[in-house]
Order: C-alpha cells, then structure tokens, then sequence
C-alpha cells in the first residue's frame, strides 16, 4: 500500500500546479484513487487527449451520481494506481494532463476569438473547422462546424 500511496502523492504533486484544479475526497488513509476536475476542462474530453497518449483514466459519476448533483459536480475525471503502476506511469499521466490542458485551452482561445483555421486529416484530406457564435437567450454559444475537402 506504501507504494500506491507513493504513486498517488506524485500526481496529486504534479497535477495541483495546473489553474483550476481540484481533487474531490482528500480524507487521510484513502486508496490509491485519485478523483479530479479541472475548471474549464470536461473530464471526457480530457480522457479522450490522454488516451491518444496511451494513458487510461475513467471519467463520468463512478457510481455516485446523487452525490455529485449535491457537490454540484458534473463528472470527473479518476486515475486509479495499484501494485504493477510505475512512477514513470505516473509521471506520463501528470505531463500528459498538462498537455491536455493546455491544448485544451488553446482550442479554446481560438474558439473565443473565431478563428477559422484547418487541421489536417490525412494526406490528401483537410478538415475545414469554423466557429461561429450564436445568441441566444441573451447568452452567446459557439457552435461547431465541419466539413471534409
């Protein structure tokens, strides 16, 4: 147990420099669980970048949704580590979650500011990414639009 709790204390270190994060359930002597949201970040889209780098974490209510409605919480994200995780598994997950973030964030600026740029999909394929606002209620939304060239 002194090993996952060394694994849990290394990313709970690395990821609390990231603004707007916050661990839900800090009691003393818990499980190697580490339970997370960050502001601005949903906690799918942040599993989904760090899959692409082979990183594994679940995401959603965990079986607790009454009490997550309660917190005011909508999902978050949750690394678990056990006897066969490594600090260098660790430490991939702390850098990756900061990538995430940041890209995250610069999708984000760019959203804001509606830029209308170009990914590319495969060689001979671009997909065309536009944003635009639309108001409504008196609140203003992006919405997404895409289409293959």
């Amino acid at each position: 147990q002194c090993h996952e709790t060394a694994l849990l204390e290394s990313a709970r270190h690395g990821l609390s420099d990231i603004p707007g994060f916050k661990e839900h359930g800090t009691v003393p002597g818990k499980a190697a669980v580490l339970s997370f949201s960050i502001d601005g970040a949903h906690p799918h889209d942040l599993a989904s970048i760090l899959d692409a780098e082979g990183i594994a974490i679940r995401t959603g209510h965990h079986c607790c949704q009454p009490l997550m409605g309660k917190l005011g919480v909508e999902a978050t994200a949750r690394a678990s580590f056990a006897f066969y995780n490594t600090l260098e598994e660790t430490e991939r997950l702390v850098k990756a979650t900061h990538k995430a973030v940041t890209l995250q964030d610069k999708l984000w600026n760019a959203m804001a500011s509606g830029v209308l740029f170009l990914i590319p999909w495969a060689p001979s394929v671009c997909l065309d990414f536009g944003i635009q606002f639309e108001h409504s209620g008196g609140q203003s939304a992006p919405t997404l639009g895409f289409s293959l060239d």
